[in-house]
């Protein structure tokens, strides 16, 4: 047993304090039938609650159940109670009583769905795959390994940052090709982080414990690459991994160690932020004219400056008579701002479902039109073109700037509920939970690494969260998924018949 999961009843009692404490004050301000409120709250409670006991942690639920309680809960809260506002676009919401009760209640069944899916779904262990080969390979050539991986990930951020040929919110530059861009959005979301997680196990099991740092390292390169703001993120499941991992072997941690890591972690992620959001704004190409370019913002910059600063303007009053004092609010200022928007723009669920809830004519067509959409840079997304309309945030920044790509995105359950059906919306999210804990058990069972398996799920439930854009193009992440297990099994069969043969 892990110490992790020894202390489960603790991390449940505070997320149970947090969840009934923002249930109260809902409750004092919210116009809603008490009994559906009930429902939602108590479906997004029990799905994290059960993702994880003292005996196991089911990686996909446990990640999921974070996004969802983030983007429906939490957002909920946010968005009626401190900001009063929903800045992600509701389309035409009304905000009536019955409107609110239809919303909480398909998010309850899309909720109840992916759970009732973790429950039935098969947990029959498949026979394990030996990697000593290629674990006995990876310690022969350690060294070489690691400092190969380093390079790579250097070079290769670099030369993306550079060419801008896969990066979050810009058009691709197909300059080599698109097969080079499918290489390095797979490397810099899938392979890179497997690569990292196959050496935080390998190295663990020599008891070499400072290798996390490895997973900070990447992690915070890609995401400056990319220009993703969602390193947070992509870290967290790192940490959980290797949390189960340390643990099963038995290793405590001292506190200083933990500190120093979450301190450097937390420094690098609002590093990762800043100069994301800076290279964005330089990179933006606008096709006004120059007077006009002066009032264009970026998505966050405009909200930022039409909301934000209401309620904290104390806090972006800058002191013109002090350049320390300016300089420092400045920092807080961006910080702030950051993390609003991470928190307003990353956290997607509740705004989806207001906006598809609030559109007359949902049908079964409409969801098949969904399905089919294709990938298309530089264009409104079938989703803001159909249920947001003038309440899409990139309806006009998306013809001023050429080189945007930018989409909101619904969510799954937003995205089932096109069909106008409660039922369908049950039944899909609970097939694709059944499927996702199916390819998690997969690479769990076959390679026994608590770092990949925490990885694998993290993947998954955040494509759900950001579901609903050119929907069928997933099949690509599953694709690539089976096929790196695939060479990790090859790889591990070459060595054991050509280089270690007897």
């Amino acid at each position: 047993m892990n110490n992790f999961l020894k202390y489960n009843y603790f991390i449940k009692i505070i997320y149970l304090l947090i969840t009934v404490y923002i249930f109260i004050n809902l409750l004092k301000i919210f116009d809603v039938n008490l009994l559906i409120f009930s429902l939602f709250s108590i479906s997004i409670s029990i799905l994290f609650l059960n993702s994880f006991n003292s005996n196991r942690i089911k990686y996909f639920q446990f990640f999921l159940s974070i996004f969802l309680w983030l983007g429906f809960f939490l957002k909920l809260y946010i968005c009626i109670k401190i900001i009063k506002i929903f800045p992600e676009g509701i389309g035409e919401f009304n905000f009536s009583k019955e409107s609110y009760d239809e919303v909480l209640l398909v998010s309850s069944l899309g909720i109840l769905g992916f759970f009732t899916g973790s429950l039935v779904c098969p947990s029959k262990k498949i026979t394990s795959i030996d990697l000593l080969y290629v674990e006995k390979f990876y310690n022969t050539y350690s060294i070489i390994i690691k400092l190969s991986l380093i390079f790579l990930i250097i070079f290769l951020g670099l030369f993306n940052l550079y060419f801008q040929i896969f990066q979050k919110g810009f058009v691709s530059n197909i300059l080599f090709h698109n097969y080079t861009r499918n290489l390095i959005a797979y490397l810099f979301m899938i392979g890179f982080g497997i690569s990292v997680a196959m050496i935080i196990n390998f190295e663990i099991n020599k008891k070499k414990y400072q290798i996390i740092y490895l997973s900070l390292f990447e992690i915070f390169f890609s995401s400056i690459s990319m220009l993703s703001r969602a390193m947070i993120f992509n870290l967290f499941p790192f940490i959980v991994g290797y949390i189960v991992k340390i643990n099963n072997k038995n290793f405590k941690i001292s506190i200083s160690k933990i500190f120093y890591f979450l301190i450097i972690g937390i420094i690098l992620i609002i590093i990762s932020i800043i100069i994301s959001n800076s290279i964005r704004t330089k990179q933006n190409i606008f096709t006004e004219t120059k007077d006009q370019k002066n009032i264009i913002s970026s998505k966050s910059e405009k909200f930022f400056n039409n909301q934000i600063k209401i309620k904290n303007a104390s806090l972006i009053t800058l002191n013109a008579n002090n350049k320390t004092n300016s300089k420092i609010e400045n920092f807080i200022n961006e910080s702030l701002n950051n993390f609003y928007n991470l928190t307003m723009y990353r956290f997607i669920g509740i705004e989806g479902v207001m906006a598809v809830q609030s559109k007359k004519d949902k049908n079964l067509r409409l969801l098949k039109d969904a399905l089919n959409e294709e990938y298309r840079e530089n264009k409104l997304s079938f989703y803001d073109e159909k249920f947001l309309n003038d309440s899409s945030s990139y309806k006009d920044s998306i013809s001023k700037i050429s080189n945007q790509h930018a989409i909101t995105l619904p969510g799954f359950i937003a995205f089932c509920y096109y069909g106008n059906s409660k039922v369908l919306v049950f039944l899909f999210a609970f097939i694709i939970s059944i499927l996702c804990n199916l390819i998690v058990s997969m690479f769990q069972n076959c390679l026994k690494n608590p770092i990949l398996s925490a990885f694998i799920g993290n993947i998954l439930a955040y494509r759900l969260i950001h579901w609903g854009y050119a929907p069928l193009n997933s099949y690509k992440l599953i694709l690539a998924l089976f096929l790196s297990l695939a060479l990790i099994i090859l790889v591990n069969h070459v060595l054991k018949k050509i280089y270690y043969r007897k």
